[in-house]
Order: C-alpha cells, then sequence, then structure tokens
C-alpha cells in the first residue's frame, strides 16, 4: 500500500530538515532556503488536512484552529508566554522597524524550527538519522578547523582565513565554532560511552576525541569551561559509567592533544601579551555588562524591543559617557541581551521554557530503564543532547550565541530533537 499524502509531505519535510542540519556550519542560504521550504510544505500538508475536516462537516472556526495547531509539547506553553511577551515587546519597542523584522525572521524562525522537527521525526529511525547526519557535519567541521589551524591557515569548504591566530572552521570566527563545539562533543561523548552499534562508537570517538582538540584550538576560554560542565552534567547522570576515571581520560586528552600540539604555533595565547589582552577583555565586557544593566533599568518589564539592542545601545552610552566609547556592539551575554530587548518578563519565560525543558530530561532520564541495548542508548542520546544544550547555554553568558543565525538555528533544532527523542521513544520502545 502506497504512503498516503501526509507522509510524502512529512517525507518532503524531513528531507529538507536533513538538509539543514548537514549544512548547518557552511551555508546561510541554505539554511534560509531549508526553513522556508519545510514551513510552506507544513502549511500545505496543514491546509489539507483543514479541508478534509471541512468536508467531513465539521465546519468551525475550532477545527480549522486545531488543524494549523503545532504538535503538542511539554514547551508549548512556556513557548506560547514568551511570543505573547515578544509580540507586547514589540508593540512598546523603541523602533518598530527593526523589530517587527526581528520577530518574524528572528524569534518566530526559533519556533517554527523546534515545531518543524517535532512534526516530522517521530520514528527512531529518522530520529537515528538525523542523528547521524549532525555527528558526520560535526566530524567534517572538526577537520575542517583542525586543517586551517595547523596546515591551510584558511579552511576547506568555506575558505574562511583563521583570525588572529584562532581557528574559526566555516564560522565567521573563532568562538563560534567554539559554540558550535560545545553542543557536539558532550553527545559525542555520551554516544561512545554507551552506543552498542560499532559505527556509533567509533565515529562518536572520534568526533569527541578531535572535537576537544578543535575546541583548543578556537582558545574560547568560554568554551573549555562550557565543555567541562557538559561532561560533568553527563558523569552525574550516567552512572553505570566511572566518570572519575572518564573525566580523568577526557582531560588528558585535552591537555596532550590540545596545548600540546597548538605549542608549536608562533600565535600561543598564553604569552604575556595575551594575558594582557584577556585582561583588557575582561575589562570591556565588565564595563559593557554594567551600561547594559543601567540600560535595562531604564525600561525593565518590556525592554527596548526585539532586534533592537545594537544601535539601542550605542545611542544610550552615546548620552551616558559621550561620542567614541563603544563600537556599535553585542552584549556578548545572551541573557543581559534576551533581557534588554524583551525586558524581565520576557527573560522570565525564556528561562520558563529552558527550565521546563530540563525538567522533563531529568524526570525521563531518571527513572530506571531495561538493560536493552536500544534503551541504554537512547537514553545516552537524551544526557548526550541535555549536556550539550547545557554546555551550549553556559557558553552563551559570554557570548552571542543566540543572536547567530547558525547557532540560534542550532539551538533549537537539538531542542526540538531532544524533545522529538523524549517523546518518540518514550511511545515506541516504552521507556521511561
Amino acid at each position: 500500500m502506497g504512503a498516503s499524502l501526509e507522509e510524502i509531505m512529512n517525507r518532503c519535510i524531513r528531507f529538507f530538515l536533513y538538509l539543514l542540519i548537514f549544512w548547518l556550519p557552511y551555508s546561510i542560504a541554505v539554511i534560509e532556503s531549508s526553513v522556508i521550504t519545510a514551513t510552506i510544505l507544513w502549511l500545505v500538508k496543514r491546509s489539507i488536512r483543514a479541508q478534509k475536516t471541512w468536508d467531513q462537516g465539521s465546519r468551525n472556526w475550532r477545527s480549522l484552529l486545531r488543524a494549523f495547531s503545532p504538535v503538542d509539547s511539554p514547551l508549548n506553553a512556556p513557548i506560547g508566554f514568551f511570543l505573547l511577551v515578544s509580540l507586547v515587546c514589540t508593540l512598546r519597542s523603541v523602533s518598530w522597524g527593526h523589530s517587527w523584522s526581528g520577530l518574524m525572521t528572528k524569534t518566530l524562525e526559533w519556533f517554527v524550527i523546534y515545531f518543524l522537527v517535532l512534526e516530522v521525526f517521530d520514528h527512531p529511525r529518522s530520529l537515528k538519522i538525523a542523528l547521524g547526519i549532525f555527528l558526520f557535519t560535526s566530524l567534517s567541521t572538526i577537520i575542517d578547523g583542525l586543517f586551517q589551524f595547523h596546515i591551510f591557515h584558511k579552511d576547506i569548504f568555506a575558505k574562511m582565513v583563521i583570525s588572529d591566530g584562532r581557528a574559526t572552521g566555516p564560522f565567521p570566527n573563532a568562538n563560534q565554532l567554539a559554540g558550535y563545539l560545545t553542543m557536539a562533543i558532550p553527545l559525542a561523548l555520551a554516544l561512545w560511552a554507551a552506543a552498542a552499534d560499532r559505527r556509533w562508537r567509533w565515529a562518536a570517538g572520534l568526533a569527541w576525541i578531535s572535537g576537544l582538540w578543535s575546541l583548543m584550538t578556537t582558545f574560547s576560554r568560554g568554551g573549555w569551561l562550557a565543555v567541562l560542565g557538559g561532561f560533568v552534567f553527563i558523569f552525574f547522570l550516567f552512572k553505570r559509567f566511572s566518570w572519575p576515571v572518564i573525566l580523568g581520560l577526557a582531560m588528558t586528552i585535552l591537555v596532550c592533544l590540545g596545548i600540546f600540539f597548538t605549542r608549536f604555533e608562533k600565535e600561543i595565547r598564553l604569552e604575556k601579551l595575551e594575558k594582557e589582552k584577556v585582561l583588557t577583555t575582561a575589562f570591556w565586557r565588565k564595563d559593557l555588562w554594567a551600561d547594559s544593566l543601567r540600560m535595562l533599568m531604564d525600561r525593565p518589564l518590556f525592554g527596548y524591543g526585539p532586534n533592537t539592542y545594537m544601535p539601542a545601545f550605542y545611542e544610550y552610552v552615546q548620552r551616558l559617557h559621550g561620542p567614541g566609547t563603544y563600537e556599535p556592539t553585542y552584549a556578548h551575554n545572551c541573557y543581559l541581551q534576551l533581557a534588554v530587548e524583551y525586558g524581565i518578563l520576557g527573560l522570565i519565560a525564556f528561562l520558563w521554557i529552558l527550565a521546563t525543558l530540563f525538567f522533563q530530561t531529568f524526570a525521563s532520564v531518571l527513572k530506571p530503564i531495561s538493560d536493552e541495548p536500544q534503551a541504554i542508548f537512547w537514553k545516552a542520546v537524551r544526557i548526550g543532547l541535555s549536556a550539550g544544550l547545557l554546555a551550549f547555554l553556559l557558553h552563551s553568558f559570554v557570548d552571542t550565541h543566540f543572536f547567530s543565525l547558525r547557532l540560534s538555528v542550532l539551538l533549537w533544532l537539538m531542542i526540538g530533537l531532544l524533545v522529538a527523542v523524549t517523546l518518540t521513544t518514550n511511545r515506541s520502545l516504552n521507556l521511561s
């Protein structure tokens, strides 16, 4: 019996999401076109569903609303509240043009990606394909960054020239590569620790070890600490392994492969000059955060509006300190910038989303499971995804990841996969 029209549409949406995962580090154009095409396919699919509902006699607005409702998930309520706050913030914005553009093309895109993932990744097989593509792309990105740093000084795929003696891979700067790796390395470690399939173990082990080395070549101190936090999270939850041994092994590899090999390069960011640069950067961020907090206190509840931080902050510090104090900049603290743009209510709504996500993950992971390889594998996936998300969110305290197109797409893609894994494996494999 042939596939239904709805299933064909689901397969098409899945294809574009696979494409998105594969090309995410390399092409903004592919990201945008994949999201737009998948969204159009979703609208067509739901329109067909609405037409069937109408033809069957349910001719009222509630039936039509249900036909276009997103997939039910534990995050729907906090997401709905965040979107409501975002709309109010936009209406009260200091710059309607910036805010409406940001709301429609950035904020909504986060949740479109999340709900598209839940819509079509509803079977363990499709989830495994998505994870396999992400692991393959992560390995490609890692190898690209290592070749860029040690051999070519220009990455293979995007031709990005090495910047400030730090590996960037296909990303515009080293911190964005580090942000991508904070998501990939903990997931690879968890898969290496638990996968029964030898192919998964080899690929995940290679990604974990080479990923640590690549992370060192970014010289992102925030990235190093964030991945360490992700490792601790894994070892806390994955009690069937001896975490002190694995932690010691991880740190040994981190030191030997990272610092030792980079010592052969002239641009070592641990020299006296670089230590002075680190202090200068730290003081600059301290002043930047202090001024951002002052700015927030002027409009604490709903902020300045989505997508307004850079122009509003520049204008604010011009009045506060005089001209020439700062160039236009991000806050280099995603949560602080989110608060300035969306207000304290918006920040609370966003944190509610994250708190619900991690509470659901803890509740799922901490329950006992069988010793079947598939049950252990999917538990490892949940732990690895949540550890990667935690590391990414920790790194976001000192960087701009929520406001980078590629990394914000990565964040909501992985949140969607984590929720999809939890819902799908609980249903199909009867896992707790």
